[in-house]
């Protein structure tokens, strides 16, 4: 796992070694010196658990501007595949309700197989538990820690299934949706199903998934389902509206079957905001406006014919 060394507040300008703060909130590293911090470049890496500290130069050579982006397959690549075990453990300390967090309801958190930590005090969620699977069987828990910390069971990576993929196994149909982030997809789902039920449709739900992996490093575990991905006729892509998304969508074009890519727009930062802002219908039509992907820089023939009748 990635991290800005503004987080842990160590000091990077001197070569030693440290604690490894995830090492110590896991009970281990009890000699405080798994963490090994190069002065020369202020950065630092764990060799147990491959936790590290980027120095600001490569953060923003890499696009990474939150923690979620940060969130990177090192993070899981050394651990196990979940046993059913360890799966009913999880199940038995955890439960199903999500109390309304992020605007997702109890029913989609349910469909996606989210689980959820309380708080002993207040009830309130304290951790959610993102589930994952490797050749469609269970392999671990992406879990995120109130306000906003990951860890992980299991084994979590760029050979993962993507994030609700087991769903839809089978693959098929007319679109399928990408996003970043777990919250973003369990949204755009929410979202896509409250208007195909307004309409009585008789139509199938519009499947959607994730990376695991966060935006910068999303294209290596997409490019391992391009199989699976291509069984749709296209597919709508919807990342965060900032930089880091733009650039991510450059790789994903470069993995993704060739002609199939849709980009959606949208006039807030990402897809959940859309849903907690009540900007379904907003979202619905920028669903439907998606385009073909155009690189950076280059006009497409769309735009071009727009900006001719314009003239």
């Amino acid at each position: 796992m990635i991290m800005s060394k503004e987080k842990y507040g160590i000091d990077l300008t001197k070569e030693c070694k440290t604690g490894c703060p995830r090492c110590i909130r896991r009970g281990r590293d009890n000699s405080r010196n798994n963490l090994h911090v190069y002065g020369a470049t202020e950065s630092a890496h764990c060799f147990s658990c491959g936790f590290t500290i980027a120095s600001q130069e490569h953060i923003e050579a890499m696009g990474w501007d939150n923690e979620e982006d940060l969130y990177e397959e090192s993070e899981v690549s050394t651990k196990e595949l979940l046993t059913q075990d360890q799966v009913d453990d999880i199940k038995s300390k955890t439960g199903v309700h999500g109390k309304g967090s992020r605007g997702i309801r109890d029913e989609v958190y349910k469909a996606y197989g989210v689980r959820f930590k309380y708080n002993e005090e207040t009830g309130d969620v304290a951790e959610t538990f993102y589930p994952y699977t490797e050749d469609y069987a269970a392999a671990g828990f992406k879990i995120r820690m109130i306000p906003k910390d990951f860890r992980s069971v299991g084994k979590i990576g760029k050979d993962s299934e993507l994030f609700g993929q087991w769903k839809w196994k089978n693959g098929g149909g007319k679109y399928v949706v990408l996003t970043a982030g777990e919250v973003d997809c369990m949204s755009a789902y929410q979202m896509l199903e409250d208007y195909r039920k307004s309409r009585n449709s008789d139509f199938e739900p519009i499947p959607c998934v994730s990376s695991g992996i966060g935006e910068a490093g999303s294209y290596r575990q997409v490019q391992k389902h391009y199989e699976w991905l291509n069984t749709f006729e296209l597919i709508v892509v919807c990342y965060d509206q900032d930089d880091t998304g733009k650039k991510a969508l450059e790789k994903l074009s470069e993995v993704l079957p060739k002609g199939k890519m849709r980009v959606m727009t949208l006039p807030l930062k990402d897809v959940n905001e859309m849903l907690e802002k009540d900007k379904d219908k907003q979202f619905i039509r920028c669903f439907y406006d998606a385009k073909p992907y155009v690189p950076t820089g280059v006009v497409g023939s769309s735009q071009l014919y727009d900006a001719i009748i314009e003239e």
